[in-house]
């Protein structure tokens, strides 16, 4: 963290110098003319057209990298800038007029013979597989006129409903201990290590949930019963389909990781249990108290610690990797601190124009606020990668997304662990690295059975917060079992996620489970081979965005397609949790 950068924020400005900036205003009047130009490119007659169509994709997809972002990390730090809002509307009417446009190309691409196309042309050949996939997709696609209907809803109609939920979350200013403070600020300190403070934390927040259940319900069965009624216009059978075709991944490859993880759910369960004994004495743990610290971990950090322990622990890894996190604490590439309008959570916006990334954080000064930036400086890592690529070839599907940022995040964790000899530490970093993978496996488990029963129910009626209330209820006692006392859950935590308000996907959750393990079983092929493979993890991160899910495996020799290789990924937390129970 840069010495002068005592507010913590990031540096946007490299970026456009605010929205009078002439670059930003020139960026949109281009995006404008490149929609209008597209219509009219739409006429040419074939392979005219899509030559001329490719090269139109490639210089509007970088305007979109270059405004988009911007306005979204600008919405992002400050929810309550409504200059900002009414731009990122402007941008929407805009790229729904550049979407009819690839709409189009699409429908043209379904028409070539790609193997004729390209040895005719073959400056376009690294987009073979690009082009691939898109005819796979078009006999999904619907007629023009359904197709700009549909952009229309979705830009000007649905999309307010998932901003309705951002503004309803991330503009509560919470009074808590005679502080005001966000809903991210309240969240966090349900992982506080006073007990009391952690149950008053989670009260509270289920309060507030309770007050605008109502519009989140709407808008919750408002963006599912879309994305229903839309999967099924396109032909598929089921809003899942579709989530898997967008993601290049079999159903096969999905339904053997789910049943491994319901083989190791009682597992997670045993330590939920022993931990709940320590922390309360009793075999059933509470909500608040499923991420809750425990051993001795008094540690506290600043972000340049943080910043020092990081690049400590990571400058022999890999030499790129350590180059790169340095880059995101030197270049202001993190905001860090929790603050109202601020969104909550955290996440990386990769900048492939840029070959940059933002990160957004709400750092505390604990060790689970480092491993944060650790996580969100894997996923900045892989897109340092991709931007390698021309513009059409840098985007990875949802399953792929969170494969460097968990491997970071396993490697952080057993250097700790390894280099900490005293019970009461080792038992902090197992119980938080446990903890994550309650999260990410366990917690997300519940929330993709959620999201199945939701979209099973919301074409036939509408679900009232009660109905919802119950749906959550089941699926996190379907994940965690008898060990979450059932009136100690969370049965809100569909307004809590935001992912579930997603236009862009469904089904925002299995892919964590899929990164969380396909990231372990690379870390232990790391562990097994050495330094070298290395080299052989940033090939796989560089096709991720030029193949399927199994595909990228197997050009490392794993096949995702059998319990085998899912069960090898959870063993790693096996071991962990036997370590675990011996030492508590």
């Amino acid at each position: 963290m840069d010495e002068s950068n005592q507010s913590g924020r990031w540096d946007l400005d490299s970026l456009y110098a605010g929205l009078s900036d002439p670059a930003f205003i020139r960026d949109q009047i281009k995006m404008q003319e490149l929609a209008e130009q597209g219509s009219q490119l739409l006429q040419l007659p074939l392979p005219d057209r899509l030559t001329a169509g490719l090269a139109w994709w490639e210089e509007q997809y970088i305007l979109r990298k270059k405004i988009f972002p911007y306005l979204i990390l600008r919405n992002s730090e400050d929810s309550s800038d409504l200059e900002v809002r009414a731009e990122l509307q402007r941008y929407r009417q805009h790229q729904a007029a550049v979407d009819l446009v690839i709409v189009g190309l699409k429908k043209t691409i379904a028409e070539v013979n790609l193997a004729e196309f390209l040895a005719a042309n073959p400056h376009w050949k690294d987009y073979e597989f690009f082009l691939e996939q898109i005819q796979i997709r078009a006999e999904r696609l619907l007629a023009d006129e359904t197709e700009q209907l549909l952009s229309a809803v979705t830009n000007a109609g649905v999309q307010n409903w998932a901003q309705l939920i951002s503004d309803l979350t991330s503009q509560q200013k919470i009074i808590f201990d005679g502080k005001t403070i966000s809903l991210s600020q309240l969240n966090a300190l349900q992982k506080d290590a006073d007990r009391n403070i952690r149950q008053r934390a989670y009260q509270k927040e289920v309060e507030i949930y309770a007050g605008i259940e109502l519009p989140a319900a709407y808008a919750l069965i408002s963006i599912k019963s879309y994305a229903a009624a839309t999967a099924k216009s396109r032909g598929y059978p089921e809003v899942l389909a579709e989530t898997l075709s967008l993601s290049r991944l079999k159903r096969e490859t999905l339904d053997s990781l789910l049943r491994a993880v319901k083989q190791y759910l009682p597992l997670f369960q045993q330590f939920l249990q022993a931990k709940s004994r320590l922390i309360s004495g009793r075999d059933q743990i509470a909500w608040y108290d499923l991420w809750a610290p425990v051993g001795e971990s008094k540690r506290k950090f600043s972000p340049r610690e943080a910043e020092e322990l990081i690049i400590d622990i990571f400058s022999d890894l890999h030499p790129p990797l350590s180059k790169l996190i340095k880059r995101a604490f030197q270049e202001r590439w993190i905001d860090f601190y929790p603050r109202l309008n601020k969104a909550g959570g955290a996440f990386c916006f990769n900048l492939p124009v840029h070959c940059q990334a933002r990160i957004l954080t709400n750092f505390t000064d604990d060790l689970g606020s480092v491993k944060t930036l650790v996580h969100e400086l894997g996923h900045a890592y892989h897109g340092s990668i991709i931007c390698q690529h021309r513009p059409l070839n840098q985007e990875y599907t949802l399953p792929l997304a969170e494969t460097a940022s968990t491997f970071n995040e396993t490697h952080f964790f057993l250097a700790l662990l390894e280099s900490q000899q005293a019970a009461a530490e080792r038992i902090s970093l197992l119980n938080d690295s446990i903890s994550s993978g309650v999260l990410f496996i366990c917690d997300m488990y519940a929330r993709f059975r959620f999201e199945q029963e939701v979209l099973m129910a919301c074409e036939q009626r509408f679900l009232a917060p009660a109905t919802l209330f119950r749906l959550m209820s089941d699926a996190q006692q379907e994940a965690y079992g008898q060990v979450l006392a059932p009136d100690l859950g969370h049965p809100y935590q569909w307004i809590a996620k935001d992912h579930y308000y997603s236009l862009r996907v469904s089904y925002y959750n299995f892919p964590y489970i899929f990164g969380t393990l396909f990231a372990v079983g690379l870390y232990r092929k790391f562990r097994q081979e050495g330094s070298e493979f290395m080299a052989k993890y940033d090939r796989l991160l560089a096709c991720t965005t030029t193949s399927s899910c199994e595909d990228a495996a197997l050009s490392i020799g794993l096949d995702l397609t059998t319990e085998d290789f899912w069960l090898e990924g959870l063993s790693h937390y096996a071991d962990l949790i036997r370590v675990f129970l011996q030492l508590v």
